[in-house]
């Protein structure tokens, strides 16, 4: 899917925002995103210390997807972590918002193979 999205013009990217240094779950996640990256999916990393200097909601842990540029799937976890569900937003403040933090966390990122090299 991934890789036909991409072929499309509708590329996969993503920023993981990871704590330094990695528990176990971040390690198996970037052994993992070769497959991704394999299928075009580009997924870059950012250290949670410097995502909270810039502003970026880590803490609690926000996790979301902004998809095609005017929904946002916002995921909710209990407090062991275990997925409960996601709410689909549309309204055009929590988007724009959601794209904001998009383009601070893309710029502020490194590739998969920067990363590496940099534990």
């Amino acid at each position: 899917m991934t890789r036909a999205a991409a072929a499309d013009g509708r590329p996969f990217q993503r920023v993981r925002v990871v704590t330094v240094p990695l528990g176990n779950y971040s390690r198996y996640a970037l052994w993992s995103a070769q497959g991704n990256h394999a299928a075009d999916e580009e997924i870059r990393y950012l250290d949670r210390d410097q995502a909270a200097a810039l502003g970026l909601p880590v803490r609690p842990p926000h996790d979301a997807w902004l998809l095609d540029d005017n929904r946002v799937a916002l995921l909710h976890f209990d407090d062991d972590d275990q997925l409960l569900g996601a709410e689909l937003l549309d309204d055009p403040a929590t988007v724009e918002q959601h794209q904001i933090w998009r383009d601070i966390a893309w710029k502020a990122s490194v590739s998969r193979d920067e990363f590496l090299r940099s534990l």
